[in-house]
């Protein structure tokens, strides 16, 4: 008896020196989002967690316990409009029709494929545009955490189980003050909908086909629906007691506004 308590607590002991490994996947997104992402990567590194960071960014430094894996060629500016001299739905559009390809294009990079090689403890995902990587959450079989660099997008309220009410917390992309009048709050439960219904049977689907045909997603490999399902957790990139209107969340929802922010440095003389 007393060698078996030895051998757990050996076994404890090396468990715990052990270095978690854990793989953040930001594919495909914009500085800013890279941005708050590393804020995320520097908190675990400060922990001494090794982080693979995939990005499309190269990093601004070296820095202990973060490898960053650059992708190129899947830069968000290369198909972006500019806002000042497009339409205002033209950038929003220009994205939704080629980001299914653009995200296969990224998943599809040796260095990301060299990844399924390697052992992760954990997955963090942007929300942002990057399902077709669900693929290597499946294969890899760790946890999953969503990072959102907005709020609860689309789609995860759903996945994580939160409530909604849009009648009574409009999408920022409306522009709606609170309190809403009746036809605000109508046109906003309407345009929840149409985004839904916009995702699940348009967006989604064709990601997950042109993963498939591709040959990056396994034959055997479960809807992207259903692995997005099993997320553990989703941080999102906002303050809570800042919320206007005050919205209601669920434990699984980490909020992480200003976790890039660093200490202000004093003014040159």
């Amino acid at each position: 008896m007393e060698l078996w308590r030895a051998v757990l607590v050996w076994v404890a002991v090396l468990q715990s020196v052990v270095a978690t490994k854990v793989l953040f996947l930001g594919p495909v997104s914009s500085r800013s989002h890279k941005n708050f992402y590393m804020g995320i990567v520097n908190a675990l590194a400060d922990d001494d967690i090794q982080v693979t960071m995939v990005s499309s960014f190269k990093p601004s430094k070296v820095r202990e316990n973060v490898r960053e894996v650059v992708l190129t060629g899947v830069e968000l500016t290369d198909i972006f409009p500019n806002m000042f001299t497009s339409r205002t739905m033209s950038g929003p559009l220009t994205v939704m029709k080629v980001m299914p390809g653009l995200c296969a294009d990224a998943l599809g990079k040796e260095e990301v494929q060299h990844l399924l090689k390697e052992d992760f403890d954990l997955v963090f995902l942007s929300v942002f545009m990057s399902d077709c990587f669900l693929s290597i959450v499946y294969q890899l079989k760790v946890p999953l955490i969503y990072v959102s660099p907005g709020g609860l997008m689309v789609q995860l309220p759903l996945i994580i189980g939160n409530p909604r009410f849009p009648s009574y917390d409009a999408s920022a992309v409306l522009g709606f003050q609170h309190p809403m009048t009746f036809m605000q709050r109508t046109i906003s439960t309407l345009t929840h909908v149409a985004m839904d219904f916009f995702f699940f049977y348009f967006f989604s689907p064709r990601m997950e086909a042109e993963c498939r045909r591709r040959g990056l997603c396994p034959d055997n490999m479960p809807s992207f629906w259903e692995i997005s399902s099993n997320a553990s957790l989703v941080l999102i990139n906002g303050v809570q007691t800042i919320d206007y209107p005050a919205r209601p969340y669920v434990p699984a929802v980490i909020h992480c506004g200003g976790i890039h922010l660093r200490p202000s440095q004093p003014l040159s003389q």
